[in-house]
């Protein structure tokens, strides 16, 4: 018997790596604004001080902090992986056996 047997059957695909990457990069692009007019609404400053002066936190920051990361990591994990992505995540579905 394999424990695989009581899952109940998977319905769809599921989602490309593409819609999977550029889905989360909206969501947490979302997520950061509403954080950030969260805080503007409560009166927050989001300003910090380095050797330079002052700066404030805007929208246009939190895209170019959040964003970038999310798009070029993923992309430098499969060319690091080499060929081995493309037969890694087939399809091919394995069972534990007992």
């Amino acid at each position: 018997m394999s424990v695989t047997e009581n899952r109940p059957a998977l319905t769809g695909r599921g989602l490309n790596w593409w819609q999977a990457i550029g889905g989360g990069v909206v969501a947490v692009a979302v997520g950061n604004l509403l954080v950030l007019a969260v805080g503007k609404i409560a009166g927050a400053s989001f300003l910090y001080r380095d050797h330079s002066g002052e700066h404030e936190v805007n929208a246009v920051g939190v895209l170019v902090a959040s964003v970038p990361p999310l798009v070029v990591g993923p992309r430098i994990r499969t060319v690091s992986a080499g060929p081995l992505w493309r037969t890694q995540g087939s399809g091919a579905h394995h069972s534990v056996r007992e």
